[in-house]
């Protein structure tokens, strides 16, 4: 990760784009992510719009930003919680969000949490934290798509909603 956050800072990062239908990406993240959610008994529940959304971009890029979303929200939650994935059309844009029940993030936190190396010790001190570089690729990632990535959270122990924002192909 820390690597891949340095080719982007750098502008070294190429992007192997193509049509996607966000299923795919869906599918293909939580993949990755199932051991983790089962070994916290978690379950998953998603919510896909009703008719396929296209975007245009890497589809292991676009597959590693969902993955570790759904793996924070695995991490920062206690065991036998609920993630919600939800795909959805708004206007020219696809929206994806990941929820969940977990730990939250304290709202005065929430402008620097997708800086390099930032973490929420509160939280920390309750997860198997990371070393603070993923959502901070993540953001480079969907910005390199021509995309963002916003958190909301209203705050310690009210869980969290990240939402990424594609424009639709």
């Amino acid at each position: 990760d820390l690597l891949d956050l340095s080719r982007i800072t750098r502008g070294d990062i190429e992007l192997r784009r193509q049509t996607l239908d966000l299923r795919v990406v869906t599918e293909a993240a939580m993949e990755l992510v199932r051991p983790l959610v089962d070994q916290r008994q978690h379950r998953m529940r998603i919510v896909h719009a009703d008719t396929p959304l296209w975007v245009e971009g890497d589809l292991d890029r676009i597959t590693q930003v969902v993955a570790n979303l759904l793996a924070n929200a695995a991490k920062y939650m206690s065991p036998g919680g609920e993630i919600v994935l939800r795909t959805q059309a708004d206007v020219d844009d696809v929206l994806l969000s990941v929820s969940d029940r977990g730990f939250g993030i304290p709202v005065e936190r929430l402008p620097e949490i997708f800086e390099m190396f930032v973490q929420v010790k509160s939280v920390l001190d309750r997860s198997d934290g990371g070393l603070g570089i993923g959502l901070a690729l993540a953001r480079g990632l969907m910005e390199l798509h021509g995309g963002s990535l916003e958190a909301q959270s209203t705050g310690l122990g009210n869980g969290s909603t990240f939402t990424l924002r594609l424009p639709l192909e």
